[in-house]
């Protein structure tokens, strides 16, 4: 009976685990939700907790976001990776990879990041997508104006030459009278 209850057990946590991705909008929430508890825990956490952090950190950036980032907008990219990135700051923070550092001068100040190139490389290509998309959302907005609105206009301002042409024509017959 201790094995099967211990196996039911098992079973629940390795689901639990399964879903975070779950759809897109679970994957939102879970994300947001894995930032808030960063953000109030941070200060708390040991060496474990970290590392179970960019396990976490990793499966929703990598394989999650993967999964459903053809499913998300734009703007939904853009919290994604605005987010993804507040978290690498409250780890940073907490001494895990980011270091200040002054020039020798002691005039400027840069911020040292102890981050794969792998890492940095895949975080710049998908903000790049998520810009990219911005751009095409703007251009497709500007297409439609084009289309829709923009012919209206042109054809107020044909109806409003129109109107002119006739009267410039009336006035030319009145004046040949």
């Amino acid at each position: 009976m201790r094995v099967l209850a211990l196996l039911i057990i098992s079973c629940f946590f390795v689901s639990c685990e399964q879903d975070l991705c779950g759809d897109k909008d679970k994957l939102m929430t879970n994300f947001r939700s894995f930032l808030d508890e960063t953000k109030s825990a941070a200060a708390n956490y040991e060496e474990a907790d970290w590392t179970e952090v960019e396990a976490k950190f990793q499966q929703l950036t990598k394989d999650c976001y993967e999964a459903h980032k053809d499913e998300m907008s734009s703007k939904e990219k853009r919290k994604f990776w605005k987010d993804a990135i507040n978290l690498m700051i409250i780890k940073g923070k907490n001494d895990l990879g980011l270091s200040l550092t002054e020039d020798e001068d002691g005039k400027g100040t840069s911020i040292d990041v102890d981050v794969s190139e792998e890492e940095i490389q895949h975080i710049a290509e998908e903000l790049e997508d998520v810009f990219q998309d911005a751009g095409n959302e703007l251009q497709e907005v500007v297409d439609e104006f084009l289309k829709e609105d923009a012919s209206k206009l042109i054809d107020k301002a044909m109806e409003g030459l129109e109107k002119i042409a006739d009267e410039l024509k009336e006035s030319l017959k009145e004046k040949n009278k």
